[in-house]
């Protein structure tokens, strides 16, 4: 009975000290320098699309960031080759950062949203925190401080991945609000499938071109 209690403790152990590996070209973060104002400091290949501001808008829509990180999830959704639509699953924090200040000295506001390829969402709830994005500012102190400092984000761009290092050991249940889907660039009316006008106009066309060929 011991051994087994030993077994699950340790495996208790080890799953509250995974370190999570998050891709930056999995990672949507807008941030901001010392001196330069917010923008996108590391933007998805995986998804790939073009544009991110509708996204971001959509996730963060009367979000303000507070000193307590707050979490999103939800899925993105982009269409694709012969009308197939993939689908993206991503969690999001929000929060305001009192280790970095702007040159008029207010607090940073730090936007992360991670689209987490290769961890299940059940997976996300073992082994992030509610505080995840601190926790991922803080692993990421090197890379980040030196943009910070000078406005160059040379280093973000060659760098690959960064490690999450959980700051405390004290797991609790990852809190979220879920919502729900995102679509992305979907046409609003499809012309040639759903307008009738649109067949009139090719009725019309062809009883001309009839009328010009009878003649």
């Amino acid at each position: 009975m011991h051994f087994i209690e030993s077994k699950v403790m340790i495996k208790t152990m080890q799953t509250h000290n995974a370190n999570v590996k998050i891709k930056l070209n999995h990672l949507l973060w807008r941030s901001r320098s010392r001196d330069q104002d917010y923008q996108f400091i590391t933007s998805p290949e995986s998804p790939s699309i073009d544009g991110w501001f509708p996204v971001f808008n959509e996730v963060f829509s009367n979000c303000e960031p507070g000193r307590d990180p707050k979490n999103i999830i939800g899925k993105l959704v982009v269409p694709g080759d012969d009308h197939q639509s993939e689908f993206f699953q991503f969690i999001a924090s929000y929060f305001i950062d009192d280790n970095y200040l702007d040159s008029s000295g207010r607090p940073i506001k730090q936007y992360l949203i991670w689209f987490h390829q290769g961890y299940d969402i059940s997976e996300i709830n073992k082994l992030l925190a509610d505080n995840w994005g601190r926790d991922f500012i803080s692993s990421s102190k090197e890379i980040y401080s030196s943009f910070y400092d000078s406005s160059d984000n040379s280093k973000l761009v060659q760098e690959k991945y960064i490690v999450v290092k959980r700051s405390s050991v004290d797991l609790q249940k990852l809190d979220f609000e879920d919502i729900g889907e995102i679509k992305y660039g979907f046409p609003a009316i499809d012309l040639i499938s759903t307008q009738p006008l649109y067949n009139k106009i090719i009725v019309i066309i062809k009883k001309l071109f009839e009328k010009v060929v009878r003649s």
